[in-house]
């Protein structure tokens, strides 16, 4: 079977509703790849989305050191989503035809292990976690919502720091647990 892939121009016409509030789609610049947009008015403090998370650990090196044996026990659905995370501009495996080689690249350790350097937060005082909608949301160094883990539900939610307009993009900060970082300090930390 082969699989088409789309062109930016096309990409920037589809987005994937995930409640009413917001939708993920393409960003305009290619650097950002996708993202979650308002679809609506959203005002400041609502509570914008909540879902459960695909993994939660102490920290992000506790989570990367682990992913082998938690993917393995991840259901087959949540697998399947987790594998669909940014794994880096250079990943091929979203360009690769469908069959055994994608299927064996897409769950290597290597890319896992990127999945979660690149799509976890961390913060002070929650650990890290990784969930299907929160993990897309692009970073910004002066954010308009932020992400909160809740252990006693296993709910990751997003909340509004300023009204939202809609088509606006939701950003947050990748360094919940430093907000008040220089920017150089904030740079040499997203690198890491």
């Amino acid at each position: 079977m082969s699989h088409q892939l789309c062109s930016f121009a096309e990409l920037l016409t589809l987005s994937y509703p995930v409640n009413a509030n917001v939708e993920i789609r393409a960003c305009r610049s290619r650097e950002r790849g996708l993202g979650l947009f308002a679809s609506q008015r959203i005002t400041a403090g609502l509570k914008i989305l909540s879902e459960e998370t695909f993994l939660v650990d102490e920290t992000r090196d506790d989570m990367i050191a682990g992913i082998g044996h938690e993917f393995a026990t991840m259901p087959l659905a949540s697998q399947a989503l987790f594998t669909r995370l940014f794994a880096g501009r250079h990943d091929m495996v979203p360009h690769m035809e469908f069959g055994p080689d994608r299927d064996q690249d897409s769950v290597s350790m290597a890319r896992l292990q990127q999945i979660v350097r690149l799509n976890s937060i961390e913060g002070a005082g929650i650990g890290c976690v990784i969930s299907p909608a929160v993990s897309g949301i692009n970073h910004d160094c002066i954010p308009n919502a932020y992400a909160y883990y809740n252990s006693e539900t296993g709910v990751v939610a997003v909340h509004a720091l300023q009204v939202i307009q809609p088509g606006q993009e939701v950003t947050i900060s990748y360094l919940q647990d430093d907000v008040y970082l220089e920017s150089g300090e904030r740079q040499d930390r997203l690198v890491n």
